[in-house]
């Protein structure tokens, strides 16, 4: 959401890093979204494994800890 001035919200400007992250791993195929027809939640699939969640204000997935680590160390090890 960007306000009137043209500057970014405060708001998105702190979810820019799992914004960016998710971005990176449904990219480079760490990880795929899963959405529920019709509802703002669904599941991020890595490796088999699906963690539910919803989608924040801007409409991307909210990451958890433990998912925010896991993208990171999956990235690591790919080297991405």
């Amino acid at each position: 959401m960007i306000e009137e001035a043209g500057c970014p919200s405060e708001d998105l400007i702190k979810l820019a890093e799992d914004h960016a992250l998710f971005a990176s791993g449904v990219v480079s195929g760490i990880l795929t979204w899963e959405s529920y027809c019709g509802y703002e939640s669904g599941e991020i699939c890595i490796g088999g494994l699906r963690n539910s969640t919803n989608l924040d204000e801007f409409g991307v997935p909210i990451i958890s800890d433990s998912v925010r680590e896991e993208i990171r160390e999956l990235m690591r090890i790919k080297r991405i």
